[in-house]
């Protein structure tokens, strides 16, 4: 195992591309594991080594779907939602220790997870830049473009403008 990481990048790509209430059950559970269990079991594995190093700093690569729904894509919704909650209360968790918990929040980027999708797609090399740099300036919370940017000031409004089919 590596001992000497300052460093920890959680980043994994996976959708089942799921609804909830009809979607396969297998399936939501894959998701949940892949955004959720996965760098939660990552975290406890690097967070003493992180600490034997002075704190180093953790990165969960997360979505603007972390912030809203999307028909199809709920299981990845709610997977990535359960992510962002994660990032927060380990961050909280591993203050005293040193350790910097950030998030980054990011739309459709090309890294080969979005072949389905018929549209402009951000610059991957682009996005890691801008985490990297985020990370570097010590911020919690890093936005990499409009479109999560976007996500979280519809947080702020009303759920049926973001929603409007649900009304």
């Amino acid at each position: 195992m590596a001992t000497d990481v300052t460093v920890l990048i959680n980043n994994a790509g996976s959708t089942a591309m799921a609804d909830l209430v009809t979607g396969d059950k297998a399936a939501i559970a894959q998701d949940l594991d892949v955004y959720f269990w996965g760098p939660l079991e990552m975290i406890r594995v690097f967070a003493p080594i992180l600490k034997a190093h002075g704190g180093g700093a953790i990165l969960n690569v997360n979505s603007a779907m972390s912030r809203v729904a999307a028909d199809r894509a709920n299981a990845y919704h709610v997977a990535k939602a359960a992510e962002w909650a994660l990032t927060s209360g380990v961050r909280l968790e591993l203050a005293g220790q040193g350790t910097l918990v950030a998030g980054a929040y990011l739309g459709m980027t090309d890294t080969g997870h979005q072949e389905w999708r018929d549209g402009p797609l951000g610059d991957a090399a682009t996005a890691v830049r801008t985490m990297l740099d985020g990370l570097e300036a010590g911020r919690l919370e890093i936005i990499v473009d409009d479109l999560a940017r976007g996500a979280k000031a519809a947080l702020a409004g009303d759920p049926r403008d973001l929603y409007p089919a649900a009304v």
